[in-house]
């Protein structure tokens, strides 16, 4: 397979698309994330709140000990912001089980492009370095903690 770099300055990203048999190749910033198909470097990025987040310290890595969930979300989108509260009071009633990263498209486009963000709200839960449950759009939040409950429970 033909690999492609793309360099993004915003987010400081390079995407990859090796063989199945291709091992991870460490970019200057290290490899961020990768599956059979996809290896993504990159440094930082900024949340909601201008706090600077290493997205492999902060999520890839941190998942291997506590799941991490990101929402990907937008300050114009009505069900983004009838969401982020509910992750919000999930995330504190958790007593740490996993952790919330709220990731900005419209600051972080790039992002939202490397893991085919099509419409947001956008959630998707890490554990072990890769993404193993996501959903879109607004849900309750019963909904959204029997669904966290499951995904825990399968670790």
């Amino acid at each position: 397979m033909q690999s492609l770099n793309i360099v993004l300055a915003a987010a400081l990203v390079a995407l990859a698309l090796p063989t199945h048999s291709e091992p991870a190749q460490a970019h200057d910033s290290g490899v961020l994330y990768r599956s059979d198909s996809v290896q993504i470097a990159f440094r930082h990025f900024m949340t909601n709140s201008n706090i600077m987040i290493d997205l492999q310290t902060d999520v890839i890595e941190a998942s291997k000990t506590t799941p991490v969930l990101v929402d990907f979300w937008a300050p114009w989108c009505g069900p983004c912001k009838m969401l982020i509260p509910t992750l919000e009071a999930l995330a504190s009633k958790s007593a740490g089980r996993w952790n919330l990263v709220k990731i900005n498209v419209d600051e972080n486009p790039e992002l939202a492009g490397i893991f085919g963000i099509r419409g947001i709200p956008a959630v998707k839960l890490f554990k072990n370095g890769e993404i193993v449950a996501q959903f879109e759009g607004y849900h309750p939040e019963a909904a959204i903690s029997e669904w966290l409950e499951h995904q825990l429970a399968n670790s």
